[in-house]
């Protein structure tokens, strides 16, 4: 998966956590998940279930996406029937790959009849509990893998605590109506009338038909605050409702007029002008026939839960557009103003140890007081940092003298909530303090619900820091990735360019014009030739003519490594892979992709190394060394050799089909000798570049030496001439460089007069280890004993050589030498 993906992926989990925020219903949840979903997943249909672990069952919640038969919202199935010696009903995804080619379970045969061919479940878990599930279907197979999986949990966990919710909320507003209805019903009973109607605090009325007032119990009347009930008797009972409330009133009066019951939440004032809110039921009195006779208009006070709802209502719009630091400074005031105390307050644990809280929000009464952190030690939040809930009614500065803050704040009464996330951790508490005694907790079930609200926001901003972090971390990375890349690519065009290829021989020629038609395709090039004859600037040559130019050139010198290391060099290894493999790897051919990949020395692979890399050719795949995972890779395959490969295969040294395989579009580099044309050329190359590099002034080569050069047989071809001509600068005592024959290995030294040496510069020695680097070595090591190993000044060893000092330690460094003790 691309860095593009995964960050798209983070983005889509922060869209989604931060829509869950606004969601007041399961068809906006699911609507938000579908939507924001789709961006990063493919899938036909999405949906929540839920458990019911008293019955076993699994219900469909919500759903999104295509239209389904079996797949709907309140469908319902047993999940041990169909998931047997699961863990579905417990805390594990599942993943089924293609309902095709495998045993079908009654609910896979449903959704199979559907055109479901793969699906993906994992589960929704609030403080550990199982909640349900989260589910995902697809028409195509193999739709989903393991980082689907891992994607959609982390999915799974923000929203889990939001279902939570709207089921709870859901089940609360049930368990209201069905209480409702059974106090309509107790009501309605004969032996409310008869016992209780007249000592009831509702106002029970009897209407006539065309809703006059008949009548009114006792305490009724003390509530509606009417004395004398004479004056109202036979008044219109509507008349007592304004604006849309006596519409409402009317309306209710008809329906029980025709038998039926009529019902209306309304604001009506008392006698005395008190505002109060009233639910009303109007229902008939039958009579022995059954039609109505009368009417019984009840009315029931609910100012107290209606301003509580209208509280709580102000709250949660409050709340409802904002996230982070505003979300709790406008819960914690409008929580002050609704239950109502003068204080309200939330935190978060500032230590793993839970002794320190951090101040979030706090409301003062006028204004919000500074962020800061204080110990929790012998505070009212004590105990809700252990997880419990406190309700101190009075005396809260005695219960607590060493919380001197108490005192200024004058605080009398406390509630302290503690803050859960979704896995049942605390991570703070919600709070509030009065100035006066609270003769129960006041306000505790609104105090409850937004602990919840404060605890799930103050996890998602957790997530959407770790996400931010996560963001910028892959950016960097990115970056890294494109910045190594981009250095890769100007190494490797630094290093060794086509350009250096020098050289107009028709042997050479003919090799270039090889080189100009293979370059544009892809097809596997074997390049042939002995070694020294400079077959990485051919195929650096190739790369660089080639479609794939912009991509990188990564060359593996197959005879450098090790038997044991070079698949892992090759293919790239994870952690744990084998004895020091410490950390994953990534192999050549994962770093060449959409470029070339250059193996020289490719004879030198060992068998079972051949095995892999045919399979590279064939297929275009691998798997790391240690890895099961399968990586795909388009490589073009450049290979060198200076071994007889057919000679390799008859002996069984070298796989037969690799042989076929490499030997697509072969190239055979010239030897030196075969392109002597080019030698003075190339000498004079080679001579600029040195001359440069020791900062030497060098303006020719000598005549002799050029036929010297020419005549030689050269067994190591371009590199043997390269480091002579090194050397020759190296050892110049003039600007006209002249090599003296006895440089050059005896057997091939042609018969020709021999440049005498300057006299300024001492002869090589007469051993026979005559290297350009032992020669090297041999000289400075005479020019410092000379010196008596003086470097700089006028008498030091980099004046003599006519070298900068710098350059004579470098050169020193690398030829090993140093000062005897």
């Amino acid at each position: 998966m691309t860095e593009e993906k995964i960050a798209e992926r983070y983005r889509a989990l922060l869209d989604i956590n931060n829509a869950v925020v606004a969601c007041q219903s399961r068809e906006e949840l699911m609507q938000a998940i579908q939507e924001h979903l789709h961006r990063v997943l493919t899938f036909d249909r999405v949906s929540f279930a839920l458990y019911d672990l008293g019955k076993g069952t699994h219900s469909f919640y919500a759903v999104g996406g295509t239209a389904s038969e079996y797949i709907k919202v309140g469908r319902s199935f047993n999940v041990q029937e169909n998931y047997p010696n699961t863990s579905l009903s417990l805390d594990q995804p599942v993943i089924r790959h293609d309902l095709s080619v495998i045993q079908r379970n009654e609910i896979e045969e449903q959704i199979y009849a559907e055109g479901v061919h793969s699906y993906c479940v994992v589960p929704l878990l609030v403080r550990g509990y199982p909640l349900g599930t989260l589910n995902v279907v697809s028409s195509a197979r193999h739709q989903y893998a393991e980082t689907d999986v891992a994607f959609l949990q982390e999915v799974a966990n923000q929203i889990s605590l939001a279902v939570w919710n709207l089921r709870s909320f859901e089940q609360l507003r049930e368990e209201m109506e069905q209480r409702r209805r059974a106090e309509e019903i107790l009501r309605e009973s004969e032996e409310f009338k008869t016992r209780l109607i007249e000592g009831s605090q509702d106002c029970i009325k009897v209407l006539d038909l065309e809703g006059r007032l008949l009548s009114m119990n006792a305490g009724g009347m003390q509530v509606l605050e009417i004395c004398d009930f004479t004056p109202l008797r036979n008044s219109f009972w509507i008349e007592f409702w304004q604006g849309e409330f006596r519409t409402a009133a009317e309306t209710a009066v008809a329906s029980a007029r025709h038998g039926n019951r009529g019902q209306f939440v309304g604001f009506c004032p008392t006698m005395g002008g008190k505002p109060r809110w009233w639910d009303v039921t109007v229902t008939p009195i039958l009579n022995s026939e059954g039609t109505p006779e009368k009417l019984l208009a009840v009315s029931r006070d609910i100012t107290e839960s209606k301003y509580a709802e209208i509280r709580l209502r102000a709250i949660v719009e409050g709340t409802a557009s904002v996230t982070g630091k505003d979300f709790f400074r406008s819960m914690v005031q409008h929580l002050a103003t609704a239950i109502p105390v003068r204080y309200a307050f939330v935190t978060e644990c500032a230590n793993p140890e839970r002794t320190k809280a951090r101040i979030l929000a706090f409301w003062n009464g006028n204004d919000f007081t500074d962020e800061f952190e204080y110990e929790v030690a012998k505070t009212t939040c004590e105990a809700v940092y252990q997880g419990e809930t406190c309700f101190y009614a009075n005396e809260l500065q005695r219960l607590f003298p060493e919380e001197t803050a108490l005192v200024d704040l004058q605080g009398e009464s406390y509630i302290g909530i503690p803050l859960m996330n979704v896995a049942g951790d605390f991570i703070g508490h919600l709070a509030v303090i009065d100035t006066q005694p609270m003769a129960e907790p006041r306000g505790m079930d609104v105090l409850k619900i937004f602990a919840a609200r404060a605890g799930a926001e103050l996890e998602r901003k957790k997530a959407e820091d770790d996400l931010r972090r996560a963001l910028r971390e892959v950016e960097r990375l990115k970056n890294q990735l494109h910045a190594e890349n981009i250095y890769l690519q100007e190494e490797i065009r630094s290093e060794n360019n086509f350009e250096e290829i020098v050289g107009n021989s028709p042997a050479l020629l003919e090799v270039l014009q090889q080189v100009e038609r293979v370059a544009p395709t892809d097809a596997t090039v074997l390049i042939l030739g002995e070694t020294g004859t400079g077959k990485e600037l051919i195929a650096r040559g190739i790369h660089n003519l080639s479609p794939r130019k912009e991509r990188p050139l990564v060359k593996v010198n197959c005879g450098a490594i090790s038997a044991g290391l070079v698949e892992s060099e090759l293919f790239g290894h994870v952690k744990g892979a084998f004895t020091g493999a410490v950390d994953k790897r990534v192999g050549r051919f994962e770093l060449a992709h959409g470029g070339t990949l250059f193996l020289d020395e490719v004879g030198e692979l060992p068998m079972e190394t051949q095995v892999k890399l045919l399979r590279v050719l064939q297929e275009g795949e691998f798997e790391p060394v240690g890895s099961s995972k399968t990586i795909k890779v388009d490589v073009r395959i450049i290979a060198a050799t200076n071994r007889n490969l057919e000679e390799e295969v008859n002996a069984g040294k070298f796989r037969a089909d690799l042989y076929y395989r490499l030997n697509v579009l072969p190239i055979r580099n010239p030897a030196l000798r075969e392109r002597r044309d080019d030698i003075p050329q190339l000498a004079m190359f080679f001579l600029s570049r040195f001359a440069r590099k020791f900062g030497r002034k060098m303006e020719g080569i000598g005549q002799e030496t050029i036929e010297l050069l020419t005549n030689y047989g050269w067994p190591g071809n371009v590199r043997e001439l390269q480091n002579l001509i090194e050397r020759g600068v190296v050892l110049a005592s003039g600007t006209i460089l002249t090599l003296d024959r006895a440089m050059l290995p005896p057997a091939s030294v042609p018969k020709v007069q021999a440049v005498a040496a300057p006299a300024s510069l001492p002869m090589p020695s007469s051993n026979p280890d005559t290297s350009l680097e032992n020669v090297e070595r041999q000289h400075i090591l005479e020019v410092l004993a000379q010196t008596n190993w003086v470097i700089e000044g006028e008498r030091g060893a980099a004046k003599v050589l006519n070298l900068h000092p710098n350059t004579l330690r470098s050169r020193m460094k690398k030829l090993g030498i140093q000062r005897p003790k």
